[in-house]
């Protein structure tokens, strides 16, 4: 009885601890599944390091590169700054490259000295003078009108297109005052085009923003398309804030004149984008591309004293990007397929330089299996991350990115859109994905884009994204 009793409780124990570690084993097996879904395999999430990010944002934009414009010393030096990043963290430099430069031609729309907004006396002495950015700007988008030239002569305050229009030959050289509420009324395009029809031969025109809501129209540029060709014998067109323009009514109403001047030229320019590469490990997948872009160049000096630093737009993204490439290899990970990191230049102007990757593309297009476009990332003011792809039909990486973001906790939305880097990609046939803080209303294009727009533990946040991708894509 005695044997049969320790039989007995050893072979309930044996299956007591046969269930425990059974149990022990099926939790792992369901950790292991659930540490697939939501945890890095590959990478080391404590590689990043977000101090880095924030001094090459820093870096950037410092006076030294004067808002990085193509074609201009600060945007050569930010450049090098990046071939010699690549250099130095050991990313290759493709073979029909030379010191990682894919050199091109393009356009840029350059400032020659700051433009000038005035009310004058009739005998052209200054009664008042207006800052540049602060309280106007010049539009430089449309080759209707001119962007070199100067214009003084009396205010006229639009209040009926029809009275305008009987009468536009009296108004030659005169200045036209345009209110938000006419713009709106009649359309801006529609208002704008029907005046120059008429060949009225004015002098300038000066049309009212609302600069908590029209960005667009109340920055450094938007720059016009870069094949447009400027004459100086059309007139010029300024915009300024709702303050000014109303105190510029009251100056014309004391019989006060106003002037104007601008001072701009579209000129050839060879910046270069900056290309480097970790080689894939797999024998056949490292035939295979994915490629992590942004755009370093932005819409430089104001030529007032001040400059764009381009914090947000794009230096974060360019840093985020260069973080990336660290970690990879720093961390010495060996991707089976091949990543390619490309700093792009000349978006401002029109996407130049990916245009001209795409056109002329160091790898072949087809074994791209993905382009991630960092563009304006990890903005204080914005806590959700736009995730644009180029159409409709280019969803797939759209869709995996924002369970990615779900699995890390990180707010995020899906949208449509082409005005970046990833669009010359996604009209390729690539699928392609653009990463964006949607901020244009803390400093977009002016002296206001600096770092303090940046929130570090946020911006940690998308290069972890990314690198999230990579370790599920690219190994």
């Amino acid at each position: 009885m005695k044997i049969k009793k320790r039989l007995t409780i050893f072979i309930f124990i044996t299956l007591i601890i046969s269930l425990i570690l059974g149990g022990c084993s099926l939790a792992n097996v369901r950790g292991s599944v659930q540490e697939q879904t939501t945890g890095f395999q590959n990478i080391k999430e404590k590689h990043i390091n977000s101090k880095n990010i924030m001094q090459t944002i820093e870096e950037l934009t410092s006076e030294e590169y004067k808002g990085r414009l193509a074609g201009t010393k600060g945007n050569e030096l930010a450049t090098n700054y990046i071939a010699n990043y690549f250099k130095k963290i050991g990313l290759k430099n493709p073979d029909a490259l030379e010191n990682y430069l894919q050199h091109y031609k393009q356009k840029v729309r350059f400032t020659y000295s700051a433009p000038e907004l005035e009310v004058v006396t009739s005998s052209g002495e200054t009664v008042k003078k207006y800052e540049y950015i602060k309280d106007f700007t010049v539009n430089t988008y449309s080759s209707s009108f001119s962007i070199k030239g100067e214009a003084k002569g009396e205010a006229l305050f639009v209040q009926s297109t029809e009275k305008f229009f009987d009468y536009s030959k009296k108004y030659t050289g005169k200045i036209l005052l345009i209110s938000e509420s006419m713009l709106a009324r009649e359309g801006n395009t529609n208002l704008l085009t029907s005046i120059l029809l008429k060949d009225s031969s004015v002098g300038g025109i000066i049309t009212e923003v609302d600069i908590n809501k029209t960005y667009g129209s109340f920055v450094v540029g938007p720059n016009a398309n870069p094949a447009v060709k400027f004459y100086e014998d059309r007139p010029l067109l300024f915009s300024c804030n709702s303050s000014t323009f109303k105190e510029l009514i009251d100056y014309s109403k004391e019989g006060h004149e106003i002037y104007i001047k601008a001072d701009y030229a579209v000129e050839n320019v060879e910046p270069a984008n900056v290309i480097g590469l970790i080689e894939g490990s797999h024998k056949t997948l490292k035939d295979e591309f994915i490629i992590i872009g942004a755009h370093f160049d932005h819409v430089g000096d104001n030529k007032n004293g001040t400059y764009n630093p381009g914090a947000l737009d794009n230096a974060s993204g360019t840093a985020v990007m260069m973080e990336i490439a660290r970690v990879l290899k720093e961390g010495k990970y060996k991707p089976k397929k091949s990543i390619l990191f490309i700093g792009f230049n000349g978006e401002e102007e029109g996407l130049y330089g990916s245009q001209h990757y795409t056109d002329n593309p160091i790898y072949p297009l087809k074994n791209t299996t993905a382009m991630i476009n960092l563009d304006m990332v990890g903005s204080k003011h914005i806590d959700t991350l736009t995730l644009l792809s180029y159409d409709k039909t280019n969803a797939d990486l759209k869709g995996e990115f924002y369970q990615y973001a779900k699995n890390l906790e990180l707010k995020s939305i899906q949208a449509v859109g082409q005005g970046s880097d990833h669009s010359h990609f996604g009209a390729k046939g690539v699928s392609s994905l653009c990463l964006i803080d949607m901020d244009l209303k803390n400093g977009y294009h002016t002296p206001g884009d600096t770092i303090d727009n940046i929130d570090e533990d946020r911006i940690r946040e998308i290069a972890k994204l990314v690198l999230y991708y990579l370790d599920k894509n690219a190994f």
